[in-house]
């Protein structure tokens, strides 16, 4: 039986981690291997699963952050004025968002719910022209500022970003 595990591409690195002895060693693990080779097809139907699970919680997950933006556009496009007020009450909405702020073409932070960000033009362009055409997800990457926000709903939080880009027309004097 062809395994899906046999088709890893693993490097170097990866494959030499494991240390020879001890009891996680490679001798005692090729042995515990050697032993349940005919559970092989089991156990990785069940990691297979498990990956499946996370993978389809992480996309629940995202389309709320999205439907949350959908939310957040509305309201914006309604008030004839960019008001933090709506910012700050869909970031209270939303406790897995760090961040919300609303940008011009050029990226320039018109509105934001982190002061220090206002007036600053901190943002990828090409992230921006995306995010400009469509909706569009940037990242993950390693941004400094997310780090001094601070955490959101995580007990785990680091400097790593997700992006979420939602073109936005605002009314005449929305700016």
């Amino acid at each position: 039986m062809r395994l899906k595990s046999d088709e890893m591409a693993l490097s170097v690195s990866e494959k030499s981690w494991l240390n020879w002895f001890g009891s996680t060693g490679k001798f005692k693990m090729g042995w515990a291997c050697w032993l349940n080779k005919s559970r092989y097809p089991l156990v990785e139907m069940a990691f297979e699963s498990i990956a499946n699970t996370r993978m389809n919680i992480l996309h629940q997950w995202t389309n709320l952050l999205w439907d949350s933006l959908e939310t957040l556009s509305s309201q914006l496009r309604q008030n004839p004025h960019l008001d933090k007020t709506i910012l700050m009450t869909q970031l209270k909405r939303t406790p897995d968002i760090s961040e919300y702020f609303v940008i011009d073409t050029q990226g320039l932070v018109l509105e934001t719910t982190y002061n220090i960000r206002k007036g600053v033009c901190d943002q990828s362009l090409k992230a921006i022209s995306e995010g400009l055409k469509e909706p569009f997800l940037h990242g993950p990457y390693t941004d400094k500022l997310s780090l001094r926000i601070g955490p959101s709903s995580s007990k785990f939080h680091d400097e790593v970003t997700l992006m979420f880009y939602l073109p936005i027309d605002l009314p005449k004097g929305g700016k």
